[in-house]
């Protein structure tokens, strides 16, 4: 009679401890946080990007998980009239995409 209740007590414990981390992620997810995994990248690629000729400065970026292994991203730059704009978002698409 005493080990009904220890059981369920020891299941239900299980239980939370294994929704925790989803809940987490969902709620990240939810909340259009940047991921862990890419927040430390992010800042790396944006100098990447700060550094190129006839960039002059990266404005409003947003990056979130759409998903669980799907990040979507976006971000505005300030480039010189005379840029090759092609050129710049396909090294921006590579600078970006690579970390």
């Amino acid at each position: 009679m005493l080990a009904d209740p220890i059981c369920s007590m020891f299941i239900s414990v299980l239980i939370v401890l294994s929704v925790i981390p989803l809940l987490r992620e969902s709620v990240g997810i939810l909340m259009q946080r940047i991921p862990t995994d890419l927040e430390k990248n992010v800042h790396i690629a944006y100098q990447r990007v700060n550094q190129m000729d006839d960039v002059f400065s990266i404005q409003d970026p947003h990056f979130w998980a759409l998903s669980s292994n799907v990040w979507v991203g976006t971000l505005r730059l300030l480039v010189a009239p005379s840029a090759d704009t092609h050129k710049i978002l396909t090294w921006c698409e590579t600078a970006l995409c690579a970390d």
